[in-house]
């Protein structure tokens, strides 16, 4: 993210706006007198803005066009462009917001992942930065972009440093995003970096001497570099500096200070979260260090404060924040205490010279991309070991008959001949801790069955450390092919989204499945709906255009009856009477104006909540609450009743039973279940859920029996005439 994340829009500015690539020297970069752009506007920038305002928000914005709204440049982007976009005759009653920033991804100059999909780890973080308040809340998240809370402020400039409640809150922030825990590899820190921008600046075919005497970079041409970094890391491994969750760009244009109304505003947002990483602690002080008491850029003094006296306040507001986090301990442990921290922050200055040169030498030399498709989630499911069922691949399951769960279990493609390396590597990348000393020996890998989409393997340490903060044990999930989309070309990018906020929510993955006789169990059926209410409040920056009812109709009609498959053939051959004599275009229109009639609310659904996929847990984790509900991949924005249907028609039976194809005969046992869910949804949103009609027990009633059409259909359809339901 720029430095001015969200500034106001630029009309009536007297600075000259420059380009980046326009930049030739540090002269150049007097930021009270320019503002930075990167890349030109794109023509269309005001459709494309109002476009992903309407997928991604809706509510007020369904109804704008390019002449209701504004779109105006934000400047300050090094990597990415940002775009205020805002409605011209705002609601100021309304939930959505009415005025937010754009941000189009640019091409990154520093990687965070040595991964293949470069904005992955991005998504992660952003994601996990606005759901603890650290950040800019994200509202949407798309596959080239991101639309963010527009925020009025200034930047933590020189003169803001002596407010000492500003800058107590800007060394707590940096506290509290050390303390984060994030999903990303360990394994990466900035001596990636250097090493790579060595080599390629060293190593290549470059001729970086003459390139140094055009520049006449004296000291560069007289410097031994790589004895340097050899120096450096001796150092480091001597200090014992700790590796934790870094910004990497913390300087003061990237704390902004709010001039927001909105009290779950802090008085400070931290932006550009581009480049963070697992690194050196003391790394993460270095960039706003070096311009404490002086302007961005400005290189008239290089060295950190002459006096420990200016650094020891800073130190130890950032130590009081994190014995608050950690406890006690924390500051029991001598890397933390002041004359540690004060070491750390000096020898990190040498560090940090070393880096930004090397990197600032490789980037005005080589431009550089990455991609991703593996994700790594705890989900915790039991290995298979003495079961005594059947294993077998879904693609050989032929008909409903061959589904007795009860005798055997599921499992999709092949296993991988070398999956205990894979998954090996993948937890001393991304777990660290005691994954780091195994070896394919030391583990256990076992394929876990039931993946109907993707391939889960359990994933153990044979002889795990019951004290460690690590799991020792955990379940590795590699994607394979969507049979139904949720988002747009990158397939999992919605995927990504969902998981992270169903873990952070502790509503998503030792366990059992939710089968018939566990709905004798009150307090257990009590959660199941309770669960599938918080899910429903959940507020995911993913497209609300897509539902995924409407276009699953629309699809599986155009490629079964107007493709060139002979389905009328297909029918006859499988006896199918009921499919020969329908008109289905006629019935789809039907319901889609029942559905119209009957105005059902438009939630976040699971779309796949039935009793496989809720998982009753025998954790010894007191953060696990009876039940985890798992298998959010086919999530979107959808109709609230349909989300009831797969749970209610296994409702006392077994999965895939097809004795049985009607809703419970009597409402009684409709209700309580309605009931529970009612009450919880109440508890999210107040008195005034209760009080809209949409929400009473009659018209949650009718929404279910009206989504029970998509199964066994025209049966219900005569059923739903006779009781004059429709």
């Amino acid at each position: 993210m720029s430095k001015d994340i969200n500034d106001n829009p630029v009309n009536g500015s007297n600075k000259v706006i420059k380009n980046i690539e326009d930049i030739t020297s540090m002269d150049d970069l007097d930021l009270d007198k320019i503002d930075l752009v990167r890349g030109e506007t794109p023509i269309d920038i005001n459709d494309q803005c109002l476009q992903l305002c309407k997928d991604y928000l809706s509510g007020e914005w369904i109804q704008q066009t390019v002449d209701t709204i504004t779109v105006t440049r934000i400047t300050g982007g090094l990597t990415n462009q940002i775009y205020y976009c805002g409605i011209n005759e705002p609601n100021p009653t309304s939930k959505v917001p009415q005025e937010v920033a754009v941000k189009l991804y640019g091409k990154k100059f520093i990687k965070n992942s040595s991964d293949n999909y470069e904005r992955l780890p991005d998504v992660i973080i952003d994601l996990m930065i606005s759901e603890n308040q650290l950040g800019p809340k994200v509202y949407a998240i798309f596959e080239h972009g991101q639309i963010i809370k527009y925020y009025k402020h200034r930047q933590f400039k020189p003169e803001e440093q002596s407010n000492t409640k500003l800058v107590d809150e800007v060394f707590r922030k940096l506290a509290q995003i050390h303390a984060m825990n994030v999903p990303i590899k360990r394994s990466h820190n900035r001596f990636d970096e250097i090493d790579e921008s060595y080599k390629i600046a060293f190593e290549g075919n470059i001729d970086i001497k003459k390139i140094f005497e055009t520049h006449k970079c004296e000291t560069l041409l007289t410097a031994d570099i790589k004895s340097e970094i050899q120096f450096i890391r001796g150092l480091i491994e001597k200090v014992n500096i700790p590796i934790v969750f870094t910004h990497n760009d913390y300087r003061s244009s990237n704390i902004l200070i709010t001039e927001s109304v909105d009290k779950t505003d802090g008085p400070l947002v931290i932006c550009d979260f581009e480049f963070v990483s697992y690194s050196y602690r003391g790394l993460d002080f270095m960039p706003l260090l070096r311009e404490w008491g002086r302007k961005q850029f400005d290189m008239s003094n290089d060295g950190l404060p002459h006096d420990d006296s200016v650094l020891r306040p800073l130190i130890e507001i950032y130590l009081n924040e994190c014995e608050k986090i950690y406890g006690k301990e924390f500051t029991a442990n001598k890397l933390n205490s002041m004359d540690h921290m004060l070491y750390e922050l000096k020898l990190s200055y040498l560090i940090y010279q070393l880096f930004v040169t090397l990197v600032l030498i490789k980037y005005d030399l080589k431009n550089q991309t990455l991609a991703n498709n593996i994700r790594f989630v705890n989900i915790n499911a039991n290995p298979v070991n003495g079961s005594n069922k059947v294993v077998k691949n879904i693609e050989n399951i032929t008909s409903m008959d061959d589904l007795d769960l009860d005798n055997i279990d599921l499992v999709r493609g092949e296993t991988p001949i070398d999956i205990n390396d894979q998954c090996l590597q993948l937890c001393k990348n991304y777990l660290s801790g005691e994954w780091i000393q195994q070896t394919v020996d030391t583990i256990t890998v076992t394929r876990i069955t039931g993946g109907l989409t993707n391939q889960i393997y359990y994933c153990g340490i044979n002889e795990p450390n019951p004290t460690s903060k690590v799991p020792q044990e955990v379940a590795v999930r590699l994607y394979g092919k969507k049979s139904i989309k949720n988002g747009d070309n990158y397939e999992r990018l919605p995927d990504v989204i969902i998981d992270l906020m169903i873990s952070e929510s502790q509503l998503g993955p030792k366990h059992r499945q939710f089968k018939p006789e566990e709905q004798r169990n009150t307090k257990l059926v009590d959660e199941v709906f309770r669960k599938l209410a918080q899910i429903h409040a959940m507020n995911v920056p993913i497209k609300r255009s897509h539902n995924r009812f409407d276009e699953i109709l629309d699809e599986s009609y155009k490629i079964a009856f107007e493709g060139n498959i002979d389905i009328k053939k297909i029918f006859e051959t499988h006896k199918c009477e009921t499919l020969l004599t329908a008109d289905i275009k006629s019935e789809i229109q039907f319901i889609r104006s029942l559905i119209e009639k009957a105005n059902i609310p438009i939630v976040f659904t699971h779309n796949d909540y039935r009793s496989s996929n809720i998982l009753i847990t025998e954790s010894v984790d007191k953060t696990d609450g009876p039940l985890v509900i798992c298998d959010f991949e086919c999530a979107s924005y959808s109709y609230r009743g349909l989300d009831f249907m797969p749970l209610l028609r296994e409702w006392g039976r077994k999965q895939f039973d097809k004795s049985n194809d009607g809703l419970p005969h009597d409402d009684s046992v409709l209700r309580p279940l309605i009931e529970i869910y009612l009450n919880e949804c109440e508890k999210i949103y107040g008195k005034e859920f209760i009080e809209n009609k949409l929400n009473s027990m009659d018209h949650m009633l009718y929404e279910l029996k009206l989504k029970m059409f998509y199964k066994d259909y025209l049966v219900l359809k005569q059923r739903y005439k006779e009781m004059n339901l429709i």
